[in-house]
């Protein structure tokens, strides 16, 4: 799968639990591990911006 429909709310909500470690800032519950959110973090800054990386 090359790309995911989502809403802008929950799309800021996935960014906000990265930025916040794996917490969701919603609920406060820890919904990703730190390992996830660090390797999900180095992936997309290696990947960059799809098509306009590089």
């Amino acid at each position: 799968m090359c790309a995911i429909e989502v809403t802008c709310e929950s799309g800021s909500v996935m960014a906000a639990t990265l930025a916040n470690g794996g917490i969701c800032p919603i609920t406060g519950e820890r919904v990703l591990s730190t390992e996830a959110v660090r390797n999900t973090l180095s992936l997309m800054h290696s990947c960059g911006m799809y098509d306009y990386s590089g």
